[in-house]
C-alpha cells in the first residue's frame, strides 16, 4: 500500500493577545502595539519557535534579542497560555553560547523518556534548535549545529546538553530542525533545512543520536520546514504527511511527496504533485512578515510557521 506524504498547505492561523505577565501593562496599551498577535514586552522578535503543550499549558518560544531592537544576540523567548489567547511573557529560556546564536528549531515532549532526562513526575520537554557559529568573535570558527535543551519540572526552568551539538554541521547554514514522534517506527524524525532549496529527514530512537534517511530538494522553498500528519478526506483511517516551507517569495509551498522505499518503512519518499485533500485541522503559529508598528500595518503575508506538538 502507498503511502503519501503531503507537502500541501493546511494551516490554521493562531494568533494571540499578549499580556506580558509581569511587564508594566502600559506596555500594551500602545496605540500601535498589536493587540491580535502575540508580541513580546520589548526588543526585536521573529520566527515562532517550538510550539508545545503539555499538562494544560502552551509553551511558545521565539527568536528573540533581550538586550535591544536589532536581529543580534539571538536568543529563544518563552511564554505560555492556558487558551492560546491570553499570553504570559516569562524568562527568556535560552541565550547564546560558544556554539552560536541561538535560531529556529521546534519543541516536543518525550512522553516516554527516550532521552532519559526526565527527574521526577514531570516529563521533559524538550527544545531542538539550530546553533548558529561565527556571527560574533566568541564563536568564530563554528559551523551551524543542531542541539538540544531540557526541561525536568514542566517548563519553568532549562538546561542545554552538556553534549550539544547532537547533530554535527551537514552543509551550507543548515538549520531550523522540525522534529516530531513517529509513531508507527517508535523512533524521531526531524526535517531539516540544509541548503538551497535542499531539506534531509533525520531518525533518532533518543533525540541524542541522528541518522541520515534522505535528503530532497522542493524548487521554491527555503528554510523553516515542518511536518506533520493529517486524515485524508473521504479516506477513513488513512492518513497524508504534510511537510512545508518558507518559500523565496514569501508564500507556501505545495508538493506531494510519497514514499518509495521497497521495504516500505518511511525510509525514502519522492516529490508528486498529487494533490491530497485532508479534513483534520491543525494548529500552528507564524510570524508575521511586513508588518511595521511604525506605519501601523495590521495585515502581512506569513512566514515560518510551526505546528503544535504534545
Amino acid at each position: 500500500m502507498t503511502i503519501f506524504w503531503a507537502a500541501i498547505v493546511a494551516v490554521a492561523l493562531v494568533s494571540a493577545v499578549a499580556i506580558g505577565g509581569a511587564a508594566d501593562p502600559s506596555d500594551y496599551s500602545e496605540s500601535l502595539r498589536p493587540q491580535f498577535h502575540f508580541t513580546a514586552t520589548k526588543n526585536w522578535i521573529n520566527d515562532p519557535n517550538g510550539l508545545v503543550y503539555y499538562e494544560g499549558v502552551y509553551h511558545l518560544f521565539f527568536q528573540y534579542n533581550p538586550s535591544g531592537r536589532e536581529s543580534a544576540n539571538k536568543s529563544w523567548g518563552h511564554a505560555i497560555s492556558r487558551d492560546l489567547v491570553h499570553w504570559t511573557q516569562g524568562d527568556t529560556a535560552l541565550l547564546p553560547d560558544k556554539l552560536g546564536e541561538i535560531w529556529s528549531g521546534s519543541a516536543v515532549v518525550d512522553t516516554q523518556n527516550t532521552s532519559g532526562f526526565q527527574r521526577g513526575v514531570a516529563k521533559p520537554i524538550i527544545l531542538i534548535y539550530t546553533a548558529a557559529g561565527g556571527f560574533t568573535r566568541e564563536t568564530a570558527g563554528e559551523q551551524f549545529t543542531q542541539c538540544l535543551a531540557y526541561s525536568s519540572d514542566g517548563g519553568n526552568t532549562w538546561q542545554k546538553y552538556e553534549k550539544n551539538p547532537v547533530l554535527a554541521h551537514v552543509r551550507g547554514q543548515n538549520r531550523d530542525p522540525k522534529v516530531i514522534w513517529h509513531v508507527p517506527s517508535k523512533r524521531w524524525v526531524m526535517v531539516l533545512y540544509l541548503d538551497g532549496h535542499d531539506f534531509a529527514l533525520f531518525a533518532s530512537p533518543d533525540l541524542k543520536s541522528w541518522t541520515r534517511l534522505q535528503e530532497f530538494t522542493v524548487e521554491g522553498t527555503d528554510e523553516c520546514p515542518d511536518f506533520f500528519s493529517m486524515s485524508i478526506e473521504d479516506e477513513p483511517g488513512k492518513t497524508a504527511w504534510v511537510w512545508m516551507a518558507a518559500t523565496v517569495d514569501i508564500s507556501w509551498a505545495t508538493s506531494t511527496v510519497r514514499s518509495s522505499n521497497r521495504k516500505r518503512d518511511s525510509r525514502h519518499f519522492e516529490a508528486n504533485t498529487a494533490a491530497v485533500s485532508t479534513r483534520a485541522r491543525h494548529l500552528a503559529i507564524c510570524r508575521m512578515v511586513g508588518a511595521s508598528r511604525s506605519h501601523g500595518c495590521a495585515t502581512a503575508s506569513f512566514r515560518a510557521c510551526r505546528s503544535i506538538s504534545s
